[in-house]
C-alpha cells in the first residue's frame, strides 16, 4: 500500500508539472499508461482540472479518496511555493471574490469546502481564531480563488472587517445562530461541532479530519 501511494504521488506530481509547463497532459494517456491506478487518477485529474478552471464549484472534497486528497494537497503546496514571488504582494480582500475579480457566492464556497453557509460567513468575517483554521481549508480556498495559501492565511490572521457587499454579510437584525455573541474566541472545530446548518455527514467528516 505504501509503495502504491508513493507511486501515485509520483505520477500525479508529473501530471501537475506537465500542466504547469503548458503541455496539456492527456487524461486518457495517463489512464492507458497506469490502468492499475485508474480510480485514483480519475479522482485527482478531474478535481485538479476543475480547480484550474474559473469558478470550479461543482466538486467537493468528500468525493475524493484519501490518496487523491493527499496528492492534491501536495500539488497545491508545491504550486504555492513556486508562485510565492508572484502572489506575495496580492492581498485577499474577500473570500467572495476571486483573484480574477469574479464573484463567488457563500453557497458555492460551502459546497466546495463541504461546510455550511453560516460557517463560510464566519470565515469571511474573520471572527474565528485564525490558528484554529486547518491548513487544508486554506489550501482549498487558495485553489478556488487563485491566491496562495499564505495569502489566505494572512486574510484570516488580519481579523479586520472585509470589503464585501451588504448582501454577503449577515444583517445585524438576523439571528446569530448557536455560536453566541463572542464569536472571536471560537475555534473552527467548535463552530463545526455547534453548527445546526451543517449536515450530519459533513459534520462527522470534518470532525474526523480535525481529530
Amino acid at each position: 500500500m505504501k509503495h502504491e501511494r508513493e507511486e501515485i504521488m509520483r505520477i500525479t506530481a508529473r501530471y501537475v508539472e506537465e500542466a504547469q509547463e503548458g503541455r496539456s497532459p492527456s487524461l486518457s494517456a495517463y489512464l492507458a499508461r497506469y490502468p492499475q491506478y485508474r480510480e485514483e487518477l480519475l479522482d485527482f485529474i478531474s478535481y485538479y482540472q476543475a480547480f484550474e478552471a474559473p469558478l470550479p464549484m461543482n466538486t467537493s472534497l468528500a468525493s475524493l479518496s484519501e490518496v487523491s486528497r493527499e496528492a492534491l494537497e501536495r500539488a497545491y503546496t508545491s504550486q504555492a511555493q513556486e508562485s510565492a514571488l508572484s502572489t506575495q504582494d496580492v492581498a485577499v480582500r474577500s473570500l467572495f471574490e476571486s483573484r480574477q475579480q469574479q464573484p463567488v457566492t457563500p453557497r458555492q464556497l460551502a459546497d466546495v469546502l463541504e461546510l455550511s453557509e453560516d460557517i463560510v460567513q464566519l470565515l469571511e468575517r474573520r471572527t474565528l481564531l485564525p490558528e484554529s483554521i486547518p491548513a487544508t481549508l486554506s489550501q482549498c480556498l487558495a485553489g478556488v480563488l487563485g491566491y496562495s495559501p499564505a495569502a489566505i492565511e494572512a486574510f484570516f490572521a488580519s481579523r479586520e472587517p472585509s470589503n464585501t457587499s451588504s448582501r454577503s454579510r449577515l444583517k445585524v437584525a438576523e439571528p446569530r445562530g448557536p455560536y453566541g455573541e463572542n464569536q472571536e474566541s471560537l475555534t473552527f472545530a467548535q463552530v463545526v461541532a455547534a453548527s445546526t446548518h451543517l449536515s450530519p455527514e459533513r459534520k462527522a467528516a470534518w470532525l474526523e479530519r480535525l481529530s
